[in-house]
């Protein structure tokens, strides 16, 4: 049983107040390294983005041969960018759902029995191992600052325990080392979601607001154009404002119309 296990179970004594010490500064160690180094990650290649995508279209396709293009597609992303983890992972959600997930965690643990501190298969594995990973996560971070997936377990596990100031700190880092569109729309979407969990309602629909950017809207950007001309244009576009988006999510039951009121009101 790891520490957090510990901790999320009642311990009592002298030891919790030290194990939640060392925990806490740990997780500030992280903070501080990804902070001070002014890490970044580099982008996967186009053809590796493209590849994922076809994988991930095919694996919403109800014709009979998506199952097998999706996991060629896949693989393919794989062969394209060996260290991102983006598409391993979702090769062993397949895996998962092939009933094959106890084996790819094998897998994962024998390729760690090689290379204790391979950050890859440390977030892999640490992933199926589920809140157990976060000994893993941690570790992956402190080798591997630049890596997004890191940032995103140890903020999975935040969010776990209702941490949700530390859990939306790891998204934004998250976020910030995403090395291709889907990873920025995947760890967008989760930071919105941290963020309501903290009942941070406008910011997380303003996150949610910018997570599609046109090249029109960057060149506005790049240009200083007001902020009224850049909202008119992404409107144009089909962006909802957060008043809708705040609607829907009322009507959803996430919130209530009375919320969505108070926080769009200077919006309109």
């Amino acid at each position: 049983m790891n520490e957090l296990d510990r901790l999320r179970r009642g311990a009592h004594g002298p030891w919790l107040l030290a194990g939640a010490l060392s925990t806490a500064l740990a997780l500030f160690a992280v903070a501080c390294i990804s902070v001070t180094r002014h890490v970044s990650a580099p982008q996967v290649s186009s053809e590796a983005s493209a590849a994922l995508e076809e994988a991930r279209t095919w694996a919403r396709s109800n014709e009979p041969a998506a199952r097998e293009r999706s996991r060629a597609a896949v693989q393919r992303a794989i062969a394209l960018a060996p260290d991102w983890i983006g598409p391993r992972r979702v090769y062993d959600e397949m895996r998962r759902d092939d009933l094959l997930g106890i084996e790819a965690l094998a897998e994962h643990r024998a390729a760690l029995e090689k290379n204790p501190d391979d950050p890859v298969e440390l977030y892999l594995a640490g992933r199926l191992e589920g809140s157990l990973g976060y000994d893993r996560f941690l570790r992956a971070a402190q080798v591997a600052p630049n890596l997004a997936w890191s940032q995103h377990g140890l903020g999975f596990i935040s969010a776990e325990h209702h941490d949700w100031a530390l859990a939306v700190r790891h998204a934004e880092l998250a976020l910030s080392l995403a090395r291709d569109p889907w990873e920025r729309s995947y760890f967008t979407a989760t930071l919105a979601r941290y963020l309501v969990g903290g009942e941070k309602l406008r910011p997380a629909l303003a996150v949610l607001e910018a997570l599609t950017v046109t090249e029109t809207i960057r060149r506005l950007v790049i240009k200083r154009a007001s902020a009224a001309v850049i909202k008119n244009q992404a409107m144009n576009e089909g962006m909802k404002t957060l008043r809708k988006v705040g609607i829907e999510k009322a009507l959803e039951g996430i919130t209530t119309l009375e919320e969505v009121w108070r926080v769009t009101a200077e919006d309109q």
